[in-house]
């Protein structure tokens, strides 16, 4: 183990990752510099990092070797579409290469922060790392709580995905868009990142000490709400509060398994309901009593009423219709090559709005098994970096894992987001846990 020492000088080689991870993270400069203003400081830091004497302070042994897994699993996910698209170029699946590039860049740098820090010591540096992407989040929901109420119609993370799209929903939502993107409120992006952060926080709540973490773990919980809130997109709620109760189950089980099984579960509940809504049939009253109660929302009122429609019988519903895109790419994944999916075919069945099964209804087994490959490498590194972080952090990043299996049957989450999978080891820096050991 190494040994913190608290008057060595800051590393100021950090100082050049500070543009990227803003540019990353802070919506301002999303709305108004382009990705590729990130390639000379990410590659001068590379280049320090790679000339210096890499003696570790920390030896893990097979680390490493869990990090590759993960780089090469998520390397394989980001390009399957290729494969499609090399096979039936006359049906491609969307793929775009600078987004793909864009993508693989900001996963290297945020892994290198953290297994460069961890390894080389370098606790106060990645903390303050840890502090530049939170200020980020922060500046979004000053935005979205100052200017929120002008947007709160359409929503905006709504309003700016579907300017940014080039599809926004009627000419009179363009002011909507542009006033949410000039103030830097979060896109859809950011305030799918925000129903897992809450979690994060909340579990964090618990093991960190003193007044100020404390009342720093409630700021950011608020403040992610205020995302999400704001953000005119209402399946985070529901993605928060089952990341709540895995936190409530990982606190009081303190068991990766009972986790992981929990998060199983809700995924296929969640499966199941896509097909048969009336399965909630007794939520009907509930939901349609919130939906009053959130009409100043009228985003989630709209979807809580279509809901407790859906739960009652009605398929004439929005909420039956985004329902059927799920059930849509589940038969798709049955009908077609269960190996292979759609790779070779000429028909692609996938209804474009859930992460795994649109996965599997087009590269089948071969795609599931890349997110498997992907998630155990995630696990298996973690679980190494808990001999450093320690034991009751190691039950975090189960509940971010679990987390997103069930979010993957709605929506489509990223897989392995970038920034969680930053935070929620920068977070542990500040766990008494960790403090209390000397680093």
């Amino acid at each position: 183990m190494f040994i913190m020492k608290n008057r060595r000088k800051y590393d100021l080689a950090y100082l050049w990752l500070v543009f990227p991870l803003l540019r990353f993270t802070w919506p301002i400069l999303q709305y108004k510099t382009p990705s590729n203003w990130v390639a000379p400081f990410v590659i001068i830091w590379f280049l320090i990092i790679f000339c210096r004497n890499r003696r570790t302070r920390v030896a893990i042994r097979g680390l490493s070797t869990c990090l590759w897994i993960m780089v090469f699993a998520f390397l394989l996910y980001i390009f399957l579409p290729l494969l499609y698209g090399y096979t039936s170029p006359e049906n491609r699946i969307s793929f775009r290469m600078i987004n793909a590039i864009a993508r693989v860049v900001e996963l290297a740098v945020y892994l290198s922060i953290v297994h460069y820090s961890l390894l080389m010591g370098k606790v106060k540096e990645m903390k303050m790392m840890v502090g530049v992407v939170l200020f980020s989040s922060l500046w979004a929901a000053i935005a979205a709580f100052q200017f929120g109420n002008s947007v709160v119609e359409l929503g905006g993370a709504r309003a700016i995905s579907a300017l940014s799209s080039g599809n926004a929903i009627g000419q009179e939502h363009i002011d909507v868009a542009m006033t949410a993107a000039d103030v830097g409120m979060g896109t859809a992006g950011s305030t799918y990142i925000s129903s897992f952060l809450i979690p994060v926080f909340f579990y964090s709540f618990f093991e960190v000490r003193g007044r100020w973490k404390k009342a720093a773990c409630c700021i950011m919980i608020y403040a992610n709400f205020l995302n999400i809130k704001y953000g005119g997109l209402n399946t985070p709620y529901m993605i928060a509060v089952v990341g709540l109760l895995l936190a409530i189950v990982a606190k009081w089980s303190k068991s990766r398994i009972t986790v992981i099984c929990c998060g199983v579960i809700a995924a296929i509940f969640m499966l199941a309901f896509a097909f048969n809504q009336k399965i909630l049939f007794f939520m009907g009253p509930p939901l349609r009593a919130l939906s009053e109660i959130t009409s100043d929302q009228p985003q989630l009122s709209a979807r809580l009423l279509s809901t407790a429609e859906a739960v009652e019988g009605s398929l004439d519903t929005y909420a039956a219709t985004r329902y059927e895109l799920q059930q849509r790419s589940a038969r798709g994944f049955l009908e077609g090559s269960i190996v292979f999916g759609a790779v070779g075919s000429d028909q692609l069945k996938a209804g474009g709005h859930s992460e795994l099964l649109d996965c599997l209804a087009c590269f089948g087994l071969l795609g599931g098994g890349v997110i498997v490959l992907f998630w155990m490498g995630y696990l298996s590194y973690n679980d190494k970096l808990s001999q450093v972080l320690g034991k009751r952090w190691s039950l975090m990043p189960y509940v971010y894992v679990s987390t997103w299996i069930f979010a993957s049957i709605p929506n489509p989450v990223a897989l392995g987001s970038p920034d969680l999978i930053f935070l929620i080891p920068g977070i542990a820096l500040f766990y008494s846990e960790f403090e209390k050991r000397n680093y």
